[in-house]
């Protein structure tokens, strides 16, 4: 229904016919901007009015509309070019955002790959270390078993001879004697053997410094296929320094990376 009424009253405005005199429309208010028959002009409300003819008006009008259509075109081209190219950088951000992300995943695992063969390395080192070690307690352990056996023969036969006849006893004693004078063996402590602490000694700022002497080596430009451009990259680990001085044990050790 209000369709219906808003369609009518459209087309009574635009028949052209004055609603108030049944007269036709034929000039344009100035002032009040709107249509007005001959009757409408000579009225107290329209009074001192200005008036142009229906066609001067339309011509106008569509001047001044040309002239805002013209803006509004315009804004409308400049709207459309900066959506574009808001959307262009905002593809450009996710683009070389993956493609960062691409190549901070590749420096992380070739520095794990680099920690990993270090850690081997250095683990293989430690058995090695370990088995030349034991090999030397395992010599110690079996000349000091000798020791104690020859200790017990030596203390059972003086006790022996301790327990025989006078006679007896007197004719042996030099022998005995000579016998109980035990020349102790070398040295077979094994305390001097037992730490590793060299394995751990600056074992942080070594492995750093081992791998910006492998990895830090900077390129000016390296490819990166999954994003298919050139992107400057540099060696994840630049420059290691010291905070503070070291301190004996190895969890004491502060150092600073300068990412680039």
């Amino acid at each position: 229904m209000c369709e219906s009424f808003q369609q009518e009253r459209r087309q009574k405005s635009g028949s052209g016919v004055c609603r108030d005199h049944k007269e036709e429309l034929k000039l344009f208010c100035l002032d009040d901007q709107q249509l007005v028959c001959l009757v409408c002009r000579d009225s107290r409300k329209h009074t001192n009015h200005r008036f142009c003819p229906v066609d001067e008006a339309v011509v106008d009008n569509k001047e001044i509309l040309k002239a805002l259509l013209e803006d509004l075109l315009d804004e409308l081209r400049t709207s459309v070019n900066r959506e574009q190219n808001l959307c262009e950088t905002d593809e450009d951000i996710k683009f070389h955002a993956q493609c960062i992300e691409t190549q901070i995943k590749d420096e992380f695992e070739e520095l794990h790959q680099l920690l990993h063969d270090e850690e081997a390395a250095r683990r293989t080192v430690l058995r090695e270390e370990e088995e030349k070690r034991s090999q030397r307690m395992k010599k110690k352990i079996e000349e000091t078993s000798k020791q104690i056996s020859s200790l017990r023969i030596t203390i059972r036969d003086i006790e022996e001879q301790m327990k025989a006849e006078d006679v007896s006893f007197l004719q042996n004693f030099e022998a005995t004697l000579q016998r109980a004078q035990y020349i102790p063996a070398s040295d077979l402590s094994p305390s001097v053997t037992i730490t590793f602490t060299d394995h751990l000694t600056n074992l942080k700022l070594n492995v750093l410094q081992k791998m910006q002497d492998n990895v830090g080596k900077p390129s000016d430009f390296n490819m990166i296929p999954k994003c298919g451009r050139y992107l400057s990259k540099k060696g994840p680990l630049q420059e290691v320094k010291y905070m503070k001085s070291l301190s004996k044990k190895p969890r004491g050790i502060k150092f600073e990376l300068q990412m680039e």
